[in-house]
């Protein structure tokens, strides 16, 4: 292993004050679980927003995308596990696929995705009122096809 570098909420506190940024993505050649992890707090500073009648606050998270491929941590770190770790943040996944396509995850996992999806982005938005739930609808928009 390498020497470990900082954490997202370390440059989240440095950089912003612990203001988390509206839009994280991640690509760090198969160590994205890594970096997810280093991101909890900032990523968590939304999760009371997760409910319903909350509203979104500033510096909440509200687009992530990161890069799911079998390199790298990703042989060590089950999707299906950053997926279930997210939505306990109140976060909705999806696999992007070509020309816009979603297939949503979170909630609906089928475990012949892991072993069949070499490479892949997955993009996520919070459950949350305000501006969270346009980043989510407009999500699921997509999945559906619209």
């Amino acid at each position: 292993g390498g020497r470990p570098g900082r954490t997202v909420d370390a440059l989240v506190d440095e950089l912003f004050g612990g203001r988390a940024p509206s839009i994280l993505t991640v690509d760090a050649e198969g160590n994205d679980p890594l970096v997810l992890k280093g991101a909890q707090k900032t990523l968590a500073s939304r999760a009371a927003a997760a409910h319903p009648l909350s509203a979104r606050r500033s510096g909440d998270v509200m687009y992530l995308e990161f890069e799911h491929n079998r390199y790298r941590e990703w042989t060590k770190v089950p999707l299906r596990s950053v997926v279930d770790d997210l939505e306990r943040l109140g976060y909705e996944c999806f696999f992007a696929l070509d020309k816009g396509k979603l297939i949503r995850i979170t909630g609906c996992w089928h475990e012949s995705w892991t072993p069949k999806r070499a490479w892949s982005n997955v993009v996520c938005a919070p459950h949350a009122a305000g501006e969270g739930a346009c980043w989510l609808q407009t999500l699921r928009g997509f999945a559906a096809g619209a």
